[in-house]
């Protein structure tokens, strides 16, 4: 199963869309559905889980370019998932398949992956050239590629990993040259569980500021 069960299998995979102007939406590329075998805890952020994959400012990114995001959901109970979403836009025209819901000039996708431990850059740097490539094939019914993937993820023992990769591929120049003298006092603020809000044009550098601070705090 791709799913996050109470064992140790770590991810799930799921395929998010939406076109241009368009909510997006879950596309069911699993079969039998996404919520066959699917926990209470799963199933109560699936309603949510495109629009964190596909944020807001997702269609300024340039088209033919991967851009990432991540997320924490929250699943009741204590339990936490966190999520890893690539997305990426395409032309209508260049499509080898479209269907009735393609309407639009260009079409979006994301690729997400949920997973019990906090890996992110290292399912980040997994995802992205599965994304690629899935976009590549221009016929968004292949997703043996995804089922791969899957397979494979499953397989990495994260469990066994040390504390460093937690922050794997996190870069802090760009964190450090724009709050400069103003990052103590941030990171003050979060220590004291003071309310601090990141904002980003792009939501790949605000979900990877958001990192840094940890990281800086661990």
């Amino acid at each position: 199963s791709v799913l996050p069960g109470d064992g140790a299998s770590p991810s799930r995979n799921l395929a998010s869309e939406k076109e241009e102007d368009r909510f997006p939406l879950l596309d069911p590329w699993q079969p039998g559905g996404l919520c066959g075998d699917s926990s209470q805890a799963v199933a109560r952020v699936l309603p949510i889980l495109a629009s964190l994959a596909l944020p807001d400012a997702a269609h300024r990114e340039r088209e033919g370019g991967t851009s990432s995001v991540f997320f924490v959901l929250p699943c009741g109970n204590g339990q936490l998932l966190y999520g890893v979403s690539c997305h990426r836009r395409v032309g209508a025209a260049d499509l080898l398949h479209r269907d009735a819901s393609v309407s639009r000039s260009a079409v979006q996708k994301a690729v997400c992956v949920l997973l019990r431990c906090p890996f992110f850059g290292l399912a980040q740097q997994r995802l992205s050239p599965v994304t690629q490539v899935f976009f590549e094939q221009r016929d968004f019914r292949c997703t043996s590629l995804l089922s791969d993937f899957s397979t494979q993820l499953d397989a990495v023992p994260f469990e066994k990993l040390p504390e460093s990769e937690l922050f794997h591929g996190l870069d802090h120049s760009q964190l450090f040259r724009g709050l400069r003298y103003k990052l103590l006092g941030v990171l003050k603020a979060i220590l004291l569980e003071a309310k601090v809000m990141v904002f980003s044009d792009s939501p790949e550098a605000c979900s990877r500021t958001v990192l840094c601070l940890l990281s800086l705090l661990s």
